[in-house]
């Protein structure tokens, strides 16, 4: 990957109503990138647009719809007077494999995330294993992201959920839900205390 400077280029954020992805707007729309940004949560959207200093393009955006990301993709391309440097599509969960390597069928499946749970408990869920503000992640992509790194691993518990993967990968998701429960019954017990 080569090197891509984002100052002052134009991008397109999914995922901006909230933690990385209203971290990415307001540091990217302070160094003077135009941004394009969209979220399913209209309120934490327009919160976010609220505080960006430039150019900025808000849609409110379901990425499960297929057809409404083709949509917000043409308003960003009307919307554009340069081109487009970088999109970071934060919302929802992600797939771990290459563009050439992605099936329809993985689309699919990460559309149908967010069902069964609110936007707030996802939320509340990953924020209570992360180590890293979102503020902090943005700084970390962006920097990646201008010096052509190809993966990117945001804060020190992602070098662990990284270092697990690679160890142990058919166990992986066992032991991330072992943990998920662990902290969730810590949580509970401080809660009661």
């Amino acid at each position: 990957m080569t090197a891509r400077p984002l100052s002052g280029h134009p991008v397109m954020i999914t995922g901006a109503a909230s933690g990385i992805g209203r971290g990415l707007a307001q540091l990217l729309s302070r160094r003077g990138s135009p941004v394009a940004i969209a979220d399913i949560d209209e309120t934490g959207l327009k919160q976010t647009a609220a505080g960006l200093q430039g150019p900025v393009l808000l849609r409110v955006l379901d990425v499960r719809d297929a057809g409404d990301q083709l949509a917000f993709a043409g308003e960003v391309r009307e919307w554009l007077t340069a081109p487009l440097e970088a999109v970071f599509n934060n919302a929802g969960v992600a797939v771990s494999s290459s563009v050439l390597d992605s099936v329809p069928e993985d689309d699919e499946w990460l559309r149908r995330i967010g069902r069964g749970r609110s936007r707030e408990q996802m939320a509340a869920e990953f924020e209570a294993v992360t180590l890293t503000s979102p503020e902090k992640a943005a700084e970390i992509i962006c920097r990646g992201v201008e010096r052509g790194k190809a993966r990117i691993l945001v804060g020190p518990d992602a070098y662990v959920f990284d270092a697990l993967a690679r160890v142990s990968p058919t166990h992986y998701y066992d032991i991330i839900s072992m943990l998920e429960r662990r902290l969730r019954t810590r949580d509970k017990t401080e809660a009661n205390a």
